[in-house]
Order: structure tokens, then C-alpha cells, then sequence
């Protein structure tokens, strides 16, 4: 008793419910802001992943394309009568070839070929300005020069048509001998690369580029000079994280109010060209100001509701009449009622999933704003009528079974279970969903609710992860059957697998290898030898090596030929096979 009054008179005073209210404000404030924070944390993480994704397949696609025109060039430079011209400087079969060769590619752009100093004598389609002309200052010309093997150069200007940007995809000409005796290239204008590059989708919130090996902007999705070199503004950044393996960097935007730029970094194997995806904090979050939106207005509604409820009970605590105390506490009863019924309004309206009531004959009493997007009604469309149009017409029996069984035993059979069915939309297309029912009694009869959620998103990533998984175990199986040793290794020279001849020749199993090297299984010899195939691997050089002889630690003897196949570089971690 005494206790109440203590709070009763406390409650009186009037800088109480000021500090009452200023404590409520701060609390709700602060889990607002945490709630907002974690959201744009999510969001960020959730388009960071995403950029990597666009920049991966922007990155496959670059080289293909470069190593497509590559191959195309290496294949006409290998051809004896290719050569032939090449050697007598013969002009006019070196324009049917390159005739022949833009035909049949329609993307081949200005072709050239200079000879081993790099002097042009011809080119197609022919613009006699270049004839004569000394290329051995370009970027190209040192490249391939270098070790006479193929080379796509920097961004430079042409010296012919309108003298536009372009890049330089070069191989060199061989004679039967294998001396150098030309060099073929492609000139690929920025114009005409910056068309091809924008083949591949992208978001408009995001800014992607490809940089040659100086940080010379190559392509770009909103907007390229292709009259003067243009070096990427981040470029020492975006260098110091390629060269540090980073795949991600934050870095300050002059020219955002928010002051922060995210960058998703890709080298371009073998190529020296980067992608790079740069999006803003301010993109960034535009997509998430509904819900930002959304929790600072339920938070503000929670504090003025809990504000006016403080000043309302100061107030009715000051009349000390007892019936009046009497009357006030059913007012205040009736007032919760009203709003919770608000709140419970307010959330269902707000809530994403489609949250629908029907009444004891089927009829739709409650449709919200989840059911109107996920099923494309409105409410005043479906208000009174019976809500089997949203089911698929297999369902409409047993719909309609399940109503009569509840009025009959009064139970709703599947109440509060979660099952996986299909609806169908106002263009009658089918999309599955999550059901979750429950019933409610109400002075003017029974009603049922159903919670609704659209799962076609979740379906598709189950049914790509399944996909996934069973392409992995046929690629296991098959492994297992090839008559030959395969396996990977780490930069450690460590085994991360091994296909089932492997394992018999080591004589262990796949989780007894992990980790383990060429010690545990070769004398210290064969080991030795084996470590200096793997670091010219990890090099990039292509090689096949016999070892004569090989004692396993069982004492065996075996006859060894070492392949390498290719590499897989998985961002920051290199593996052979």
C-alpha cells in the first residue's frame, strides 16, 4: 500500500513525467537508430555481394570476348599462305585475308600488321596515312616485343579515321622456322568495345568501369570520352587493393553529401584489365528509405502513444475522488482496447506477407495491403466474396470440404501448422506460397485467418542450390572413374582433394589426405622434385614432366607423369589441378 502511494505521488509531480518521457524518447530513439543501422548494414553487405556477382560475369565475358579475337588472330597468323604474303609484304593477299576474316567475324574492327620493328605496311580496311608509319613507341609494340607472345594494350589514340581511343590485340607472326617476322594486331575502338560491354545488364545505381594496366578507363557504363585518355580518379586505391588482394574498399565521395563510395574490385585474369563496380552510401540506401521510413514512424508513434498515455495518467491521477478513479480505469480499459485494435490495424496494413479473414460461409472480411501486392487485387475487389478465385481449381473442393468440417466439429484441422500449397494471381498465374491459418471468435460469429507468404524467391534458390549440389556429385563421380591421377593442391602444395585412383595410390581416404603433402606419400627426393612443379605451376607455366621413378612410403615403385591442367583463382586463394 505504502508503495503505491510512494508511486502515486511520484507520479504527481510534474518534472516526473519529464524526465519520464525525455528516458522513453532516448530509449526508443537509440532502438530506432540500431534498427536502422542494422538494416543499412544488410543492405550494403546484400549489394556488395551482388556487385561481385555483375563484376565476376562482366570479367568472364571481357575475356572471352579479348581471347576470342586473340584466337582468331593467332589461327590467320599460323596460315602458310598467311605467312607467305607476310614475307614478300604482299599487299593485296594480305587484304584477302583480312577481308576473309572480317566476313566472318562481323566484330573484328581496323586490322594491321607491321613487321618486327614495327613499321606499318599494311592495313585493313586500308587507310594509306598509316603506311610507313614507325609504331614502336606504342604500348603494344613493347609488349609483345618483350617475349613474342600475344599482348592487349592500353587505351591509346589511333592515327587514322577520326583518331578516336582504342586498345591493341596483338600476336606476333612466326615463319616456318619460328623467327618473327610481323606482328598482326587488332585495334579495337573504345566506342566500339563500350558497345559490346553494354550488352551486360546492370543496375542503374551501380557505375561500372574496366581499366587497362595503367588505370586508363576502357569501358564504362554511363559515360566515356573517346577523344582523350581518362585515368580512373580512385585509381591508386583501386591499384594498391589489386595488389594487396582485396576485393572490396570504402573510400571517401567529394561529391556525395554522405561522403562514402564503395568499390567491388576484379582483376581480369591474364588480361592486367580490372572491373571495377563503384556504387554510393547514398544508392545504397535509397532502396531501403521505406523501411528507414517505416521504423522511424512506428517509433515515433510508440513514443507519442506512451507520451500521451504518461501526461493522460498525470492528469487522471490528480482527481482523488474514488469513483470517479472507478470511471477513468474502464475509460482507460475501453481506450487500450481502441488501440491495440489501431496497432493491430497498423500491423496488419504494414506487414508484407498477405494477411486475409474470411468468415464461417468463406467470405473475405479482411484483405491488406500485403494480400493487394501479392495477389494483385485491390480490397474493395474481394471484399464479400468467396476467396477460392485466389486458389488454383484443384484446391476448391477441399476448400470447401474444410469449411463444412469446421462448422460441423467447431476445429480447425491444420490450425497453426504452416503448409506449402500454390495461389494464383489477378493474371492467373500460379507462384507457391507459405499458409498459416488460425480461427478467432467474435460476438457476431467464427472467423478464420490466414497468413500468406510468397515463397517464389526461396523456391528458385532451393532449386538452384539442389542443381548445384547433384552437378558437384556427378563431377565427383566422374573423377573417380578416370583412369588417371587427379587432384588439388593449395599454394602450400597441400592436398584439398583427391579422385578415388589418388586415394588408392596413397593409400588413405579423401579425410585422412586433407591438408597432408607430398612428404606423407614420396621420399624426400620425389618430394623435392614434385615442390618444383608446383611453383612453376602456381607461375602460370603450362608443364608436362616424367619422374622416372618414385618410392612410395609403402615401398612401392611408381612410374610418374606430371600434367598441369590449369589453375582456379577463387579472389584471394590459388589452387592447381
Amino acid at each position: 500500500m505504502k508503495d503505491n502511494l510512494f508511486i502515486r505521488s511520484w507520479l504527481l509531480k510534474r518534472s516526473s513525467i519529464i524526465i519520464t518521457v525525455i528516458g522513453l524518447f532516448l530509449v526508443i530513439g537509440g532502438a530506432a537508430i540500431y534498427l536502422c543501422y542494422k538494416q543499412f548494414e544488410s543492405t550494403l553487405e546484400n549489394a556488395l555481394t551482388s556487385d561481385r556477382a555483375v563484376a565476376d560475369i562482366s570479367a568472364r565475358f571481357i575475356k572471352e570476348h579479348e581471347n576470342a579475337t586473340t584466337g582468331l588472330l593467332e589461327a590467320y597468323a599460323s596460315r602458310l599462305l598467311f605467312i607467305r604474303s607476310v614475307k614478300r609484304k604482299n599487299i593485296p593477299e594480305f587484304h584477302r585475308h583480312m577481308a576473309d576474316l572480317k566476313k566472318n567475324n562481323k566484330e573484328m574492327d581496323l586490322t594491321f600488321i607491321t613487321d618486327k620493328s614495327g613499321v606499318l605496311w599494311a592495313n585493313y580496311p586500308v587507310f594509306p596515312e598509316a603506311i610507313g608509319k614507325d609504331l614502336s613507341y606504342r604500348d603494344w609494340y613493347k609488349g609483345i616485343s618483350s617475349d613474342w607472345k600475344p599482348y592487349i594494350s592500353t587505351a591509346f589514340k589511333l592515327i587514322v579515321r577520326n583518331k578516336s581511343l582504342a586498345v591493341a590485340v596483338c600476336v606476333p607472326v612466326f615463319d616456318e622456322k619460328g623467327s618473327v617476322i610481323g606482328i598482326l594486331a587488332n585495334s579495337q575502338r573504345l566506342s566500339f568495345l563500350n558497345n559490346v560491354f553494354k550488352m551486360i545488364p546492370l543496375s542503374s545505381d551501380v557505375t561500372m568501369s574496366v581499366l587497362d594496366q595503367a588505370g586508363h578507363i576502357i569501358c564504362n557504363n554511363k559515360f566515356l570520352d573517346y577523344e582523350q585518355v581518362t585515368t580512373h580518379p580512385s585509381y591508386a586505391v583501386i591499384d594498391q587493393a589489386t595488389r594487396e588482394g582485396k576485393a572490396y574498399r570504402e573510400i571517401n565521395d567529394a561529391q556525395n553529401r554522405l561522403g562514402k563510395k564503395y568499390l567491388t574490385i576484379l582483376p581480369i585474369e591474364d588480361l592486367g584489365w580490372t572491373v571495377v563496380v563503384e556504387r554510393s552510401a547514398r544508392d545504397t540506401l535509397g532502396a531501403e528509405y521505406r523501411h528507414f521510413i517505416e521504423i522511424a514512424t512506428i517509433s515515433a508513434l510508440l513514443f507519442l502513444l506512451v507520451a500521451v498515455f504518461m501526461v493522460y495518467q498525470f492528469h487522471m491521477h490528480k482527481k482523488t475522488d474514488a469513483l470517479l478513479e472507478a470511471e477513468i480505469k474502464l475509460k482507460q480499459s475501453n481506450e487500450g482496447l481502441l488501440r491495440s485494435e489501431a496497432r493491430l490495424r497498423s500491423v496488419v496494413e504494414s506487414a508484407v506477407d498477405a494477411i486475409i479473414a474470411i468468415d464461417s460461409k468463406g467470405k473475405i472480411v479482411l484483405w491488406n495491403r500485403g494480400a493487394e501486392q501479392i495477389f494483385g487485387y485491390a480490397a474493395n475487389e474481394v471484399a464479400g466474396i468467396d476467396m477460392s478465385f485466389i486458389m488454383p481449381a484443384r484446391y476448391a473442393t477441399a476448400h470447401q470440404q474444410a469449411i463444412n468440417e469446421i462448422g460441423a466439429t467447431g476445429k480447425l484441422k491444420y490450425g497453426g501448422k504452416v503448409l506449402e500449397l500454390s495461389g494464383l494471381r489477378k493474371d492467373e498465374t500460379e507462384f507457391p506460397i507459405e499458409l498459416t491459418t488460425a480461427k478467432w471468435e467474435a460476438g457476431d460469429g467464427v472467423f478464420f485467418t490466414g497468413i500468406i507468404r510468397d515463397i517464389t524467391e526461396r523456391k528458385q534458390v532451393e532449386f538452384n542450390l539442389r542443381s548445384a549440389m547433384a552437378e558437384a556429385q556427378r563431377l565427383r563421380e566422374a573423377l573417380d572413374h578416370v583412369p588417371a591421377y587427379v587432384y588439388i593442391k593449395d599454394l602450400n602444395s597441400c592436398y584439398i582433394y583427391a579422385n578415388q585412383p589418388t586415394l588408392a595410390l596413397f593409400g588413405c581416404s579423401a579425410e585422412e589426405l586433407a591438408g597432408r603433402g607430398d612428404s606423407s606419400f614420396f621420399p624426400p627426393t620425389t618430394v623435392i622434385r614434385l615442390r618444383e612443379i608446383d611453383l612453376r605451376v602456381f607461375s602460370g607455366e603450362q608443364t608436362s614432366e616424367e619422374i622416372d621413378v618414385a618410392d612410395t612410403k609403402d615401398g612401392r615403385r611408381v612410374y610418374l607423369e606430371v600434367k598441369r591442367l590449369f589453375t582456379i583463382n577463387r579472389v584471394t586463394k590459388q589452387y592447381q589441378v
